[in-house]
């Protein structure tokens, strides 16, 4: 039980990372290996679970096309009136939802929204909840 309150302790700490990644990547032009090296020299990477910060931070890249279209589509069409750290907070649960299926979405959306409480604006978490809420509603009858 230890084991398994360990990884998902490590696996919320990578969350923290991939959301920070992105935002440097948001803003600045800089590729995505050189971020994720340099935070390996910051950051006390022991203490997160390497292979999910890998599978979040590569897989939302390189399906952010699907992504943004899952958001627009199900959840609200101006994507880029959505702060960055909102939106990036809402990227990675909807790829959770889609490719991280063995992760229940009210876990998902629980950990979305206390990433939100600290990263986000004050009262970003409600807007984050909303637009998980649709997103997932939608999903669950794709998928």
């Amino acid at each position: 039980m230890k084991i398994k309150k360990n990884l998902f302790k490590k696996r919320k700490k990578a969350k923290m990372y991939v959301l920070q990644s992105m935002y440097i990547w948001t803003f600045n032009d800089i590729e995505i290996n050189k971020i994720k090296y340099n935070l390996l020299l910051n950051k006390n990477f022991n203490k997160i679970d390497i292979n999910y910060f890998d599978k979040l931070l590569y897989g939302i890249i390189n399906k952010l096309s699907l992504i943004d279209k899952f958001i627009m589509k199900y959840g609200y069409n101006k994507i880029y009136d959505i702060s960055v750290i909102e939106l990036n907070i809402i990227r990675i649960a909807v790829f959770e939802f889609i490719f991280c299926t063995f992760i229940p979405y009210k876990v998902v959306i629980s950990e979305a929204l206390l990433l939100n409480k600290i990263f986000g604006a004050d009262l970003g978490y409600i807007f984050v909840n909303k637009m998980l809420d649709s997103i997932i509603k939608k999903i669950k009858l794709i998928i």
